[in-house]
């Protein structure tokens, strides 16, 4: 009898995908942009979803994504604090970058 390895299983992404999306896990693929919600008071960024299409992308709370994808906000901030005051304005809220300099 020979052991299960994964290395084995040709599991195709898409199937993947599906699995997350049904056990209402979804996976980000980008964080596209950003903005500051006057009515919630707080950062959201705009998310594009494995799996998903464009047009269902959705604003999610920089809060909420720190606890699910840290690195992933952390890694958008630092590529996009440096040529933006109000990127600055969220990373000086939520100390996503270490240092800008």
């Amino acid at each position: 009898m020979k052991h299960y390895a994964a290395k084995d299983a040709t599991i195709k992404q898409d199937l993947l995908d599906h699995i997350a999306y049904v056990n209402g896990g979804l996976e980000v693929e980008a964080l596209v942009d950003y903005e500051f919600d006057r009515n919630l008071k707080q950062w959201m960024l705009l998310v594009k979803w494995r799996g998903l299409d464009e047009v269902e992308k959705t604003c999610e709370s920089v809060t909420s994504l720190l606890k699910d994808v840290p690195y992933a906000v952390r890694s958008y901030v630092a590529k996009c604090v440096a040529g933006s005051k109000n990127m600055q304005r969220m990373d000086d809220v939520h100390g996503l970058v270490a240092s800008r300099g």
